[in-house]
């Protein structure tokens, strides 16, 4: 059975909301257009600090920050990660 767009995207939007998982979504110059609640508790960011900038200057530390750009973007090119990495 197929979904109404407005009905998917509500389905969308309480996945994202809800999930105990940190999310994120990006543009493609790694710019931050959304986070989950998840996300803002675990990392210690709002939305609104976050917002437009790049995500990976705010998590990664100097010593991480190449390893962090890279898997950005491998993500942004529809690769998956798996991996357990250390973040601020």
């Amino acid at each position: 059975m197929v979904q109404e767009p407005d009905v998917q995207s509500g389905y969308f939007e309480a996945l994202f909301v809800h999930s105990p998982i940190a999310i994120i979504t990006l543009d493609p110059e790694h710019r931050v257009v959304s986070v989950n609640p998840a996300f803002e508790e675990l990392f210690g960011y709002s939305l609104d600090e976050l917002q437009g900038n790049v995500i990976d200057d705010f998590i990664a530390d100097s010593a991480l920050y190449s390893q962090a750009r890279a898997y950005t973007d491998a993500v942004q090119r529809g690769e998956t990660i798996r991996e357990q990495v250390q973040r601020r």
